[in-house]
């Protein structure tokens, strides 16, 4: 009897491990079907702490649904976060824009080599309508349009600095300090691989060549 007892709890016991197991899984692992949330739920998603519990793969998926807003309506989303609410949103963008450039890396390499001047060209021409829309912001400033750099990488950090900017200028902060954006760098080199910056370096070299090709000069101008 006290065996049959003893074993009744074992497998009560095993079971409750499976069990929690289980929830445990759907809870860090299940995300959202983010093409089918709205651009206020999406916002909300990434100020959330759900964010830390998504995979690489759904990091991607989330800044791949996050490009589909319409930049206008970002800044609007934002400028009804509160300071606190987009202090969480910077620091979870950044992970999930980290992610969906990778994913954008590795889609790039796997390309034939005559498809892969295609897929920059794209690259080009969204940062060519990104820098339009920070220079209609900023009321065609000229020492922008003489400083302008090469957004590093395209459709991530230049994406991250607009709406950094935009936040900031809403606090009245300005942007970042040099040090801040130094110590900023630095932390994004030690959170990769060197195999990833190796790729990353190939990436932008290639990058820079096309605009070459295309007669675009190193201020970013037609």
């Amino acid at each position: 009897m006290k065996k049959k007892k003893k074993k009744v709890i074992t497998v009560a016991g095993i079971s409750f491990i499976l069990i929690l197991g289980l929830v445990s899984w759907y809870v860090f692992a299940k995300a959202p079907d983010f093409e089918k949330l709205s651009d206020e739920k999406v916002i909300e998603y990434i100020v959330s702490k759900n964010v830390d519990k998504l995979n690489e793969k759904n990091l991607a998926k989330l800044g791949e649904r996050v490009e589909k807003i319409d930049f206008n309506k970002r800044r609007e989303l934002l400028g009804n976060l509160t300071s606190e609410e987009r202090g969480k949103y910077r620091e979870n963008s950044r992970k999930v824009q980290e992610a969906y450039f990778n994913k954008r890396l590795d889609e790039f390499f796997s390309l034939p080599v005559e498809k892969q001047n295609e897929f920059l060209d794209k690259e080009i021409d969204k940062m060519f309508e990104n820098m339009q829309r920070a220079r209609e912001r900023r009321g065609n400033f000229p020492a922008f349009r003489e400083n302008a750099q090469i957004p590093t990488p395209p459709n991530i950090e230049q994406g991250q600095q607009q709406d950094q900017q935009v936040t900031s200028a809403r606090r009245g902060r300005g942007r970042p300090s040099p040090d801040a954006m130094l110590q900023r760098r630095r932390q994004r080199l030690s959170e990769t691989t060197p195999e990833e910056r190796a790729k990353r370096m190939e990436y932008f070299r290639r990058l820079r060549a096309r605009m070459a090709q295309r007669g675009i000069r190193p201020g970013f101008r037609r």
